[in-house]
């Protein structure tokens, strides 16, 4: 069981995280898209670290929560695109969760973030046609998907920076 001290520790270091990916999510939500469905999805370089340096439960912990403060600062929580957010963010989780065991003999943080930008812009477009827009066509889920590629490129590329530069995020036992 760990010791008070490290659990207030833990907690801090949650919160830390966590206000880092909000800032981050927040400030991207405010700067001008090239096209509206745009976003680089930098919050996801603290998603990334905390999936490979925690788990898979903090990790979906601190993106669901992430998407719902951060929706509600950018005015859009009490909209369909919460909907389509928190589909992306549950399908991007999964999708890299389930690539973690591979993680990094057969997967690299490049592949893993791919793959999570995938299963986002994938389940964003069919939550889009499921709620807002019944007649949009999956033809057009290309056009969403290499934008998404090209962020979980970057994405994936500045957590691989950071992952072995970051001292161990967990609270050890004892």
């Amino acid at each position: 069981m760990p010791s008070p001290v490290r659990r207030v520790v833990e907690r801090y270091r949650g919160i830390g995280l966590l206000a880092l990916a909000l800032a981050l999510y927040v400030l991207e939500g405010l700067l001008p898209r090239p096209v509206p469905w745009m976003r680089l999805g930098l919050s996801n370089i603290v998603v990334l670290v905390v999936l490979v340096r925690q788990g898979p439960l903090p990790a979906l912990r601190l993106s669901l929560v992430r998407t719902v403060l951060g929706s509600l600062f950018l005015g859009n929580l009490l909209t369909p695109i919460i909907f389509m957010n928190l589909a992306g963010s549950v399908a991007s989780w999964g999708a890299m969760s389930a690539l973690l065991p591979l993680y990094p003999r057969r997967v690299s943080l490049v592949g893993v973030s791919l793959t999570g930008a995938a299963f986002h812009a994938a389940a964003q477009w069919a939550t889009a046609i499921l709620v807002l827009l019944p007649g949009l066509a999956w033809g057009l889920l290309p056009l969403v998907l290499l934008p998404s590629l090209a962020a979980g490129v970057v994405v994936g590329l500045i957590t691989a920076a950071v992952v072995p530069q970051e001292p161990d995020l967990r609270v050890q036992p004892g």
